[in-house]
């Protein structure tokens, strides 16, 4: 269960019965999701003043998208790569690097329940994540990511649906190889300067909601961008 003790104020006014901007839990489950209002939650400290505004909740949502993804892409690698016979330097500076996040989010929670810290940790590792990890697919830091995203969804539970939602049904793991097939083909035509019709493809893919990036040297990751 969650609770929070500090004030409660909508758009910076006081939320009171009196003033008539109360927002029933159930109104606001019902319009930005458990997890997003989970996440709202858990970016101040329990004893702060918590302000409730649409804009704040945004940002939880979109935090919460990125989180998402970056689990997903961790996943992808993952499946797709095997462990290197030797870890690089570069790689072994990465896991570093994730070790640090992992410390301070623990840190965090063992100082009086500091969640707006510990988030900011798990912010961090995100970003760590799409910068180094996922354009040079890097395994050991990728499997060493993904146990910290565990551990944190442990914590704080936002990820339940993408870390333990049930195996991929079959129909979506087809989807999956699709667009696999469709980002290789769009490769090959980059590789051949064929890029009105390379812009064309993913163009089409952004409006099914399918978003590339493509990174030096010819690599492209894609996601399914959630709204």
């Amino acid at each position: 269960y969650w609770l929070h003790t500090g004030y409660l104020t909508i758009h910076g006014e006081k939320m009171s019965k009196s003033l008539g901007n109360i927002i029933p839990l159930r109104e606001a489950v019902k319009k930005w999701g458990a997890e997003v209002l989970r996440l709202w939650l858990l970016s101040a400290h329990y004893r702060t003043q918590l302000d409730y505004s649409d804009e704040v909740l945004e940002q939880a949502k979109s935090n919460l998208r990125r989180l998402k993804m970056v689990v997903e892409d961790l996943r992808k690698i993952i499946k797709s790569n095997t462990p290197p016979a030797k870890v690089t330097d570069k790689e072994m500076k990465i896991v570093t690097m994730v070790e640090k996040t992992y410390m301070e989010f623990h840190e965090a929670m063992s100082n009086d329940f500091n969640t707006a810290k510990a988030l900011a940790a798990v912010m961090e590792l995100v970003r760590i994540v799409n910068r180094d990890i996922v354009p040079s697919e890097m395994y050991v830091a990728a499997i060493r990511a993904y146990k910290v995203f565990e551990d944190f969804n442990q914590v704080f539970g936002v990820l339940d649906d993408v870390m333990y939602g049930v195996a991929k049904l079959e129909h979506e793991k087809f989807i999956e190889e699709l667009v696999d097939l469709i980002v290789r083909v769009r490769g090959k035509l980059r590789k051949r300067k064929l890029y009105d019709i390379a812009d064309e493809i993913r163009a089409e893919l952004r409006k099914l909601g399918i978003q590339l990036y493509d990174y030096p040297g010819g690599k492209t990751v894609w996601r399914l961008e959630r709204t």
